[in-house]
C-alpha cells in the first residue's frame, strides 16, 4: 500500500506521466556554443590588429595588463595574448 501511495505522490496531477525534476527545457541543447576562434575585435576597436597595436603601445609605455584591459574593455588574458601575438608578428 505504501508503494502505491509513493507513486501517486510522484505523478503529475494533469497526466499519468511522472513529473520531471528541474526546470523544463525551452530550447534544444547545442553541442557547440558560440563561434569558434577569437573574436574579430574587442572593445572599442574595429579590427584585432588595431587592438594588438594599441595594447603593445600601452605595454611599452609601462601599463600593466590589468590596467590596459580595464581601459580597452577586455580581460587581462586577452590583452596578454594580444601583446604576444603583436610581438610575434613584428619578428
Amino acid at each position: 500500500m505504501d508503494a502505491g501511495l509513493e507513486e501517486a505522490v510522484q505523478m503529475s496531477s494533469s497526466s499519468t506521466l511522472p513529473m520531471k525534476k528541474g526546470r523544463p527545457r525551452i530550447h534544444k541543447i547545442r553541442e557547440k556554443l558560440g563561434l569558434p576562434g577569437r573574436p574579430k575585435a574587442t572593445g572599442i576597436f574595429e579590427t584585432r590588429a588595431e587592438f594588438e597595436a594599441a595594447c603593445l603601445d600601452k605595454h611599452n609605455q609601462g601599463w600593466s595588463l590589468r590596467r590596459i584591459g580595464a581601459r580597452f574593455g577586455s580581460c587581462y588574458l586577452t590583452v596578454k595574448r594580444a601583446i604576444l601575438d603583436a610581438e610575434n608578428n613584428l619578428k
